[in-house]
């Protein structure tokens, strides 16, 4: 193993899908949780994604393009209230995040297992709610599993571009 090899920081980038709005623009919000797999700690971050595409199968039929989702709300919750960041990011530590939330967004089209679910207005504000204090105190929804569409990716890079990449994004989110 060469000494490149042992150095570089392994992340994994779990996405989380909690609203989908399917009318162009298509809009999108959730969370991240990347985990430092070399430094065992986590950073929890929310996200409002949009994008231009008119329809679902648009998203299947084209190869993942960053310049095709905006990232236009990227925060996270501190103890001093909201941190956004998104103007820090680097461009490749944006394009890990974006690349991150497609293959998550592939996912939940390929795997739309949608039954109709009918409730009152009373359920719907308790998910309503409950949607909110995740927001607000930025904490994790593993507690509400049932909520949203999650899907975790390792990225392992050991080129310098991609290790680049997750340094600069680390370094963002631990600020």
């Amino acid at each position: 193993m060469s000494n490149n090899e042992k150095d570089y920081t392994p992340i994994n980038i779990e996405t989380l899908i909690l609203v989908a709005v399917w009318a162009p623009p298509f809009i999108f919000q959730g969370s991240f949780k990347i985990i430092d797999k070399k430094s065992h700690t986590e950073h929890l971050l929310f996200y409002r994604c949009q994008s231009e595409k008119t329809a679902k199968t648009d998203i299947l039929e084209h190869e993942f393009s960053p310049y095709d989702y905006q990232l236009t709300h990227l925060y996270c919750v501190a103890e001093q209230g909201q941190c956004t960041f998104l103007q820090y990011l680097s461009e490749d530590a944006l394009y890990l995040l974006k690349y991150a939330f497609y293959v998550s967004l592939t996912q939940m089209i390929r795997n739309d297992n949608h039954y109709p679910t009918y409730m009152d207005e009373v359920a719907l504000m308790t998910i309503s709610k409950r949607v909110g204090e995740v927001l607000k105190e930025g904490r994790d929804i593993q507690d509400d599993a049932h909520l949203g569409f999650a899907v975790a990716m390792d990225f392992n890079p050991t080129e310098p571009l991609g290790q680049a990449a997750v340094i600069s994004l680390l370094s963002s989110v631990a600020q």
